[in-house]
């Protein structure tokens, strides 16, 4: 398990794809992080556009689907398994 505190959106999503990839190969990987930021987490499937509207908010796409999420302050675990 990883523990990763005050990151930005980029570098946690970068980590969540690893961390997918791993589990694609066979080896799982669990993480829990704090944000350095406000931050909306958006699904794989939503547009920015649709999703924020007007509002400016750091945002990026994870990996996986869902809902917007916003982050910032809570503390987020992210699980890959094979």
């Amino acid at each position: 398990m990883t523990l990763d505190f005050f990151k930005d959106g980029h570098a946690h999503m970068v980590a969540d794809i690893r961390m997918l990839e791993d589990a694609e190969r066979g080896e799982p990987h669990a993480r829990v992080y704090t944000w350095s930021d406000t931050w909306v987490t958006l699904g794989r499937n939503q547009k920015p556009e649709d999703a924020l509207r007007d509002l400016s908010v750091n945002h990026i796409v994870r990996p996986t689907g869902g809902a917007a999420v916003l982050h910032g302050h809570d503390i987020t675990v992210s699980l890959a398994r094979p």
